[in-house]
C-alpha cells in the first residue's frame, strides 16, 4: 500500500508527526489566509455552524495545527493524508442507477514544516519529499510557479513533478499571510495528489535480487549562477543523455 509506505517513511524515518483533521473548514480561517469560498462546497446542515464548508485540500486546516503548536514548541513537522472535495471535478456516480455524480474526491498528502531560526523551510520540506521519492523509486523535480495561490510566497513556490507528472506543489507562506494567522516563524507547506501518482508507484515497487557486483556512484558538482533553476539544469542533463 503506497499511502502506508509513505506514512512509515515520514513518521519513522523523517521525524514527522501524523495529524487527523476534520473535513470541514471555517470561512473565517479561509479569509485570514486570503482564500475565497466561491469554489468550496457548502453544507446545507453542517455539523458545526462555524465550519459550513468541505475542504478542497489539506493545507488550510493543517495550518491551524501549526499556529497552535508553535505556541508550545519551537519546531513543527506535520503530515496528513485525506480527501479533498472539488465540485468542478466529476467523481463517482451518486447512485449506480442514476446519472448524478459526486464531486471529485482525490486523496492528498499534506506536509508542513516550521522551526525557530530556520530561514529555509522550503528547502527542508523539499528535501523530505526527495527522500520519500527516492525510497519509492521515483524521480522528483520542481519547477517555479509565477502565478500561484495568493497566500503563498511568489518567489518560493514550485510545482512538484514525479517522473514528469504534475502531482502538487511546495511553497512557503507569504509573510503577510503568516502574520495574519499568527504563525511566528517562516513556514513551508506541501500538497501532493496521491490519486494521481499512487497507481504509477505500485507498478514500480518490487523486490529484486542483489547485484552480482557493487554499484559505482559519482558525485558531480556544477558551479552556476544563483538565478539558474534546478529544473533547467535537469532538462539540460536529460537532453544530453538522450543524445548519447
Amino acid at each position: 500500500d503506497v499511502k502506508k509506505h509513505i506514512k512509515q517513511l515520514l513518521a519513522y524515518e523523517s521525524g514527522y508527526t501524523e495529524v487527523y483533521n476534520y473535513s470541514f473548514v471555517s470561512p473565517e480561517w479561509l479569509e485570514k489566509l486570503g482564500i475565497g469560498t466561491e469554489e468550496y462546497i457548502e453544507l446545507a446542515h453542517p455539523l458545526a455552524k462555524d465550519r459550513p464548508f468541505i475542504r478542497r485540500g489539506l493545507i488550510p486546516n493543517m495550518l491551524v495545527g501549526v499556529e497552535s503548536n508553535l505556541h508550545r514548541f519551537e519546531s513543527v513537522r506535520l503530515f496528513e493524508t485525506g480527501r479533498g472535495y472539488k465540485k468542478e471535478q466529476q467523481g463517482e456516480l451518486a447512485h449506480p442507477d442514476g446519472d448524478a455524480y459526486l464531486p471529485g474526491q482525490d486523496e492528498y498528502l499534506g506536509m508542513v514544516y516550521s522551526q525557530k531560526g530556520v530561514d529555509t523551510p522550503f528547502f527542508e520540506l523539499s528535501d523530505s519529499l526527495r527522500f520519500v521519492a527516492d525510497r519509492l523509486g521515483l524521480s522528483v523535480s520542481f519547477e517555479s510557479v509565477q502565478d500561484g495561490k495568493e497566500y503563498l510566497h511568489g518567489g518560493r513556490h514550485a510545482d512538484v513533478f514525479f517522473n514528469d507528472v504534475l502531482v502538487g506543489f511546495v511553497a512557503e507562506l507569504h509573510p503577510v499571510t503568516q502574520k495574519a494567522v499568527g504563525i511566528p516563524y517562516r513556514t513551508a507547506v506541501l500538497e501532493i495528489n496521491l490519486s494521481v501518482f499512487a497507481p504509477f508507484v505500485k507498478d514500480r515497487i518490487a523486490y529484486t535480487s542483489l547485484p552480482a557486483y557493487p554499484s559505482v556512484d559519482r558525485d558531480i558538482a556544477f558551479v552556476v549562477d544563483a538565478s539558474v533553476q534546478d529544473a533547467n539544469i535537469r532538462k539540460v542533463i536529460l537532453h544530453v543523455d538522450k543524445k548519447i
